[in-house]
């Protein structure tokens, strides 16, 4: 599947986003998110929009840091969902200049954005998106850095198969290869699925087992995920 540019991509997310949130009320807005501890669907909004007025005004110090994170959180307290949408609505012109400039960073707002779009609609029970542009290239930042993380513990090569993309090796010359549906693999990549889902994926080759804590950067939830 071919996807649009980031700052398509991102600015799409957005619309849809801002026009679910503005939907949802202060029950839903109250509901945590079991993907991201102690936040509440209301903080995990604060926290997306946060990042892109983070660097839009240059306060990248820290830069996806626990402090920096909660800090996106704590500036927006006692502000409901409306007014957050507000908010992204009135930098949307400036991140979509910015994406505009700089793809790859384009690509890593998208994933970050389409991350917490699933977190937040496990958390409401409310699926959809699932084979969005987004979660397409959400995987061109997330699949290779499995691969690399692999070959960089001095593992047999690897590839990730998801319909007609693949990242890594040839799968006849992978030592494994992880298959599935760009959604499913996207929420492993992302940390999103524990070491017990992970391993009950689509895995060919030798036994992925060595594999799977490599599989996320940001570790595996000790408990399943339902979605």
């Amino acid at each position: 599947m071919t996807t649009s540019p980031p700052t398509e991509v991102y600015a799409a997310t957005r619309h849809r986003l801002i026009a679910w949130f503005r939907t949802l009320d202060g029950t839903a807005a109250a509901t945590v998110v079991p993907a991201c501890p102690a936040w509440t669907v209301r903080d995990t909004v604060a926290h997306v929009i946060g990042i892109v007025d983070d660097i839009l005004h240059d306060r990248t110090d820290g830069l996806g840091s626990d402090g920096w994170t909660a800090a996106q959180v704590e500036r927006r307290a006692g502000r409901g969902l409306g007014e957050l949408c507000d908010e992204w609505e009135s930098l949307a012109a400036g991140v979509d200049a910015f994406t505009a400039a700089d793809p790859w960073f384009g690509t890593r707002l998208v994933a970050d954005l389409v991350t917490h779009e699933h977190d937040l609609r496990a958390a409401l029970g409310q699926p959809g998106a699932r084979d969005s542009d987004a979660v397409h290239l959400g995987l061109q930042r997330y699949a290779p850095a499995f691969v690399e993380r692999a070959a960089h513990a001095g593992l047999g090569p690897v590839a990730v198969l998801t319909g007609d993309r693949r990242w890594g090796a040839n799968p006849g010359d992978a030592a494994v290869a992880l298959h599935g549906a760009p959604f499913d693999v996207l929420r492993a990549l992302t940390g999103r699925r524990s070491t017990t889902q992970v391993a009950a994926m689509e895995w060919s080759g030798a036994d992925p087992a060595p594999y799977l804590p490599l599989v996320s950067p940001y570790g595996q939830p000790a408990e399943p995920l339902v979605e």
